[in-house]
């Protein structure tokens, strides 16, 4: 069984965190991505998913939105500064409103007191999305000592009925599974 993790959970963190230049890849041509099964400290496996394409994207977008969000922050900065907004709840009210609705209130931290609010950015959550930028994580059902070598992956056609493929992973999917 496999279950896609949210990018923001302590699992895909810890996964995140175990992938580094040692660990072995399968490269998926075909998806023009690359994949790695990480044992987690429970001793189940998961995979982390990689494609560049993807991480370009994602790190475009993340830049347009914070650019966005940047420029409202600024003007609520500024509107605050000048006095037409000073009640700490509608400065509260309008901050959040900003980031959230362009999906990136988390990289900024805010200030909000009587009559003053400033905002800047935060260095450690923009970092944990660019490691998150075109990568996703599978959980799998599977422990270590569960695992065997004779499948592949990814699985193909072919290699879910023959299971000749040379590329034998710790995976051991059946079509019963």
């Amino acid at each position: 069984m496999l279950a896609t993790r949210l990018h923001r959970d302590h699992i895909a963190k810890e996964v995140l965190d175990a992938v580094d230049e040692d660990t072995a890849r399968v490269e998926i041509p075909q998806h023009r991505c690359r994949a790695a099964d990480i044992a987690l400290t429970d001793g189940i496996l998961a995979v982390v998913v990689a494609s560049e394409a993807c991480a370009r994207r994602d790190n475009a977008r993340r830049t347009e939105l914070v650019g966005r969000a940047d420029a409202d922050l600024l003007a609520l900065e500024q509107r605050v500064r000048e006095g037409r907004l000073k009640d700490p709840a509608k400065i509260g009210r309008a901050a959040p409103r900003i980031g959230g609705a362009a999906g990136v209130g988390r990289l900024f931290d805010l200030e909000i007191a009587q009559g003053r609010f400033s905002y800047h950015y935060n260095h450690h959550a923009h970092t944990y999305e660019q490691l998150l930028a075109g990568r996703y994580v599978l959980t799998t059902s599977i422990s270590t000592t569960q695992a065997t070598t004779t499948q592949t992956w990814p699985p193909t056609a072919n290699s879910r009925r023959s299971n000749q493929d040379s590329r034998p992973s710790r995976f051991g999917f059946s079509d019963s599974e």
